[in-house]
């Protein structure tokens, strides 16, 4: 089926005597397939004319008129290129590298009380006082102000942080509920008002803290998370800020801890819409990582980006929560380490048998091991296996080769690595 338009154009056109294709009639609709038709059928009468006679019965006959008579005789539809687009597009950049561009939206999720309101008033605070990102990235916007959006209205937590971080809170802008009202989004008042901040402050980064507490339209419902998301994004777009959107992920099965194996967040986890996601250009996520059986709600952090349309996924980094003096909590951030996990029967038998070797003070005949072995329920393969993972801890003392030769704890090799030549020799 043609669209109206097209129609519309293709009668414009014979209208005014320029050579238009035959149409596939099948594809047209009313009432401009009759106007085409009569044209056939009476083609000596003027043109015009034969139009205005087909449509003056038609009771919306002057609406019709106007709009056929408004099109362009010869005029082609033009539509835009990437080339055309590209003229005045602006190139991607970034508050963060890596991790919070500038002009689009980033979600930030993690279970309550993982600390995403610790990382993100820290990453104010570098901002304003032009240190270094986490990663140690120089700063993209030294000095800069950034607006915190707290929807949860307890100030005295943030200027408590801030105060034992000593930061320079004339460059932190907060923008609060006012009243008994609760900030709303999704109501014109409050959303010219953070325009209004925006446009006057003038900030490098926008923390909106948090998705699920500055709406009372539902997450879960597609026409008003579109809604919503699309008013942060035409807001990041149009004043070129970086906007952090931080946001709950759904309860696991752990609670607090995804124990007792590490499972960092994924986009699955997060509550809501899946256009929350969707629409968000970088995606974080910070999880809490076990550190034993006994899981630690005080456990070093791993903060990751999870999605990036834009850039190459930046490397983990792990955060740790520490005592500051004489109050607070000081974040201190490194490259991530390889998390704790629950130990398997190979790591058990990798123990038993350095601990047997170490204390037999003496050397021993791998059958002798692998008997013993047996009794506590590791397997000869197993034993072996254990025997390669120790590597040069084990010494044979008559080379791996010889079937003479017996197991010893020893601190290097370098005899094991002779009579292994010897016997490979021999």
């Amino acid at each position: 089926m043609l669209t109206s338009r097209l129609m519309q154009q293709a009668l414009a056109d014979r209208l005014a005597g320029y050579p238009v294709q035959t149409p596939n009639l099948a594809q047209w609709s009313e009432p401009w397939l009759t106007c085409w038709r009569a044209l056939d059928a009476d083609p000596d009468s003027p043109p015009h004319e034969t139009v205005l006679r087909t449509l003056e019965e038609h009771p919306e006959h002057d609406a019709l008129l106007n709009t056929l008579f408004s099109f362009v005789p010869g005029d082609t539809l033009r539509y835009p290129t990437l080339y055309d687009l590209a003229q005045d597009l602006s190139p991607i950049t970034w508050v963060w590298p890596g991790w919070i561009p500038r002009g689009m939206l980033t979600l930030f999720g993690a279970v309550p009380g993982a600390g995403k309101s610790l990382v993100a008033l820290d990453l104010c605070r570098r901002i304003i006082h032009g240190e270094p990102f986490p990663d140690g990235t120089p700063m993209t916007c030294p000095g800069a102000p950034v607006l915190y959006v707290d929807a949860e209205a307890v100030p005295q937590i943030t200027n408590a942080r801030a105060t034992h971080w000593q930061m320079d809170t004339q460059r932190l802008y907060l923008m609060l509920p006012e009243g008994d009202t609760l900030l709303d989004f999704g109501q014109d008042a409050d959303r010219d008002r953070l325009v209004e901040m925006v446009y006057t402050v003038k900030p490098a980064l926008i923390i909106v803290d948090s998705l699920s507490s500055v709406s009372s339209k539902s997450e879960n419902t597609v026409e008003d998370v579109r809604a919503l998301l699309g008013f942060f994004s035409n807001l990041a777009r149009e004043s070129g800020v970086g906007l952090v959107l931080i946001h709950h992920v759904r309860k696991r099965n752990s609670g607090l801890l995804n124990a007792p194996q590490f499972t960092p967040i994924t986009l699955d986890d997060f509550r809501g819409s899946g256009h929350i996601v969707a629409m968000a250009r970088s995606v974080l996520g910070l999880s809490v990582v076990p550190q034993g059986a006994q899981l630690d709600s005080n456990g070093p952090r791993q903060l990751e980006v999870i999605k990036n349309n834009l850039a190459r996924v930046p490397a983990p980094l792990s955060l740790e929560l520490r005592d500051l003096a004489p109050a607070g909590v000081l974040l201190q951030w490194s490259a991530v380490s390889e998390p704790w996990r629950a130990p398997t029967k190979l790591d058990e038998c990798v123990t038993w048998l350095a601990t047997l070797l170490r204390e037999a003070g003496e050397p021993l005949a791998p059958k002798e091991i692998v008997a013993t072995g047996q009794e506590e329920g590791y397997s000869r393969a197993l034993i072996y296996r254990a025997r390669e993972v120790l590597g040069e801890k084990v010494r044979s003392t008559a080379g791996r080769r010889n079937p003479r030769s017996l197991w010893e704890w020893g601190d290097g090799a370098v005899g094991d690595r002779e009579a292994c030549n010897a016997d490979d020799q021999g």
